[in-house]
Parts: structure tokens; C-alpha cells; sequence
């Protein structure tokens, strides 16, 4: 298994990225600059682990989400600490400032638990 860092700043600009790393293939710890990330590469992870709820370490979370509802055919699984799950549900992905994507169903289904 391999990491690979996409991101491993707390700025974003021409130089630096927001942390983001990929484990192996189907796990994806924070989310920052996953919007770099190549479509086909993202049709292949499963989990999304946040280590917390700054915006460094979330910001692309729905971007990549929204870019994965017509292509996915199974949920995401984005897990983290009960604080930071609910810092996001409530703060980012309510419905307000972004879609509440657990909310959503493709077809009948889910595209995030």
C-alpha cells in the first residue's frame, strides 16, 4: 500500500495545496485538494477519513461529491469524529452553503453515508 500526498499545506495558492493524501487506491484521509484528484481515480475510493473540520482539511469534500453523483454506483462512506462529522453537517453541507448530500439518491440510492 502507498500514500501519496496530494496536499499537505494549511494555505492555498500557486505553490501549495490543502492537505489531501491517498491511501492505496480507495481511501482518501481529508479532503482539502481532493478536487485534483482525476475523475477515474475518485470513481475508486470508498472512505473519506477527516481528522478534523478546518477548511484546509474538508474544503473539496463537495466538489468531489458533486462531481461523483452521476457516476457513482455505490456511497461514499465519509467518517471522522462525531465533532467533526457534525461541524460539517451542520456548517458546510446543510443545506444552505452546500447540498446535504446524505440527503441525495441517485437511482434509489445513497451516494454518501
Amino acid at each position: 500500500m502507498f500514500i501519496e500526498v496530494v496536499g499537505n499545506s494549511g494555505s492555498k495558492n500557486a505553490e501549495s495545496r490543502l492537505v489531501c493524501m491517498k491511501l492505496g487506491t480507495r481511501v482518501l484521509i481529508d479532503a482539502g485538494s481532493a478536487a485534483l484528484i482525476s475523475d477515474e481515480e475518485l470513481d475508486q475510493i470508498d472512505l473519506v477519513l477527516l481528522t478534523h473540520a478546518h477548511l484546509d482539511h474538508i474544503l473539496d469534500l463537495g466538489f468531489i461529491l458533486d462531481s461523483m453523483i452521476s457516476r457513482r454506483t455505490r456511497p461514499l462512506v465519509v467518517t471522522g469524529s462525531e465533532a467533526c462529522l457534525n461541524i460539517v453537517k451542520t456548517h458546510y453541507m446543510n443545506g444552505l452553503l452546500w447540498p446535504d448530500f446524505s440527503k441525495i439518491q441517485v437511482e434509489g440510492r445513497p451516494i454518501l453515508e
